[in-house]
């Protein structure tokens, strides 16, 4: 997990099925972009040390 994203409707009315569909759309995207993004850091960080040694390349 890296994140909890919280919606609140005041009344009941105001979160309809298609609202929670997209709420639902939209944290997986960031989730999605923030594991990408975790990835591309490691990806730099394997690029400038070998990860078995932490010896720069």
């Amino acid at each position: 997990m890296l994140g909890i994203l919280h919606l609140i409707a005041f009344e009941t009315e105001q979160l309809t099925s298609t609202k929670q569909l997209l709420a639902n759309t939209v944290a997986e995207y960031i989730a999605i972009t923030l594991a990408n993004l975790k990835l591309r850091e490691t990806l730099k960080n394997q690029s400038i040390r070998d990860p078995l040694t932490s010896l720069f390349n």
